[in-house]
């Protein structure tokens, strides 16, 4: 953005908790779908979740510390090398490929990585409004949606106070988006009339 005269620094902030997509993932979620189709988008979410909640992520305020990272790469990407080799018969990625790529973005994470919730309240009891825009329907959400045929993640209104890690009463507003017709991202499951 920079290179296009847009000024980013004070204006960007990147949770450190935000778990990271890594090609593995990305991998996973393809060769998997080809077996089990739910109609992923292939992109990686899934199994970057799967981590997250298996408590093996790598995320993003991780980049900042070198020594912690090579620890969670190492193992994460054994995991995924493993679940690669043994059962979707892939080839496995190497880890000091991983590693470098990462940390290539240290400089990046250490200007741009933030908590979050801590912005978040500072900026609420400062009088500061804030929007918040949530991403695709309520049938996806993980919990309420058209189960197994959803995405990963919380995507009604409570995904904003997890996600974000503020209380519900923070939130003074909610305006919900319809679409006149259902559609659904990678063609598997069902639609409601």
């Amino acid at each position: 953005m920079e290179e296009f005269g847009v000024e980013i620094r004070d204006r960007l902030y990147i949770s450190e908790n935000c778990p990271l997509i890594l090609p593995s993932h990305i991998k996973i979620d393809q060769v998997r779908d080809k077996d089990e189709f739910i109609g992923t988008t292939g992109r990686g979410i899934g199994p970057t979740y799967e981590d997250k909640v298996g408590r093996r992520a790598i995320r993003f305020g991780d980049l900042k510390d070198e020594t912690l990272l090579r620890k969670k790469v190492s193992r994460l990407i054994k995991i995924h090398n493993k679940l690669l080799e043994h059962f979707y018969d892939s080839e496995p990625f190497s880890e000091e490929e991983i590693l470098n790529n990462l940390l290539s973005f240290k400089n990046f994470a250490e200007a741009f990585s933030v908590n979050t919730t801590d912005l978040l309240m500072n900026w609420s009891e400062k009088g500061k409004e804030v929007l918040f825009e949530g991403a695709q329907g309520t049938f996806l959400d993980i919990d309420h949606g058209t189960y197994p045929y959803v995405t990963s993640s919380s995507t009604t209104i409570g995904g904003v106070s997890s996600g974000l890690g503020i209380g519900p009463k923070h939130i003074n507003n909610v305006i919900g988006i319809v679409k006149a017709y259902a559609t659904r991202v990678g063609g598997k499951g069902p639609l409601y009339n």
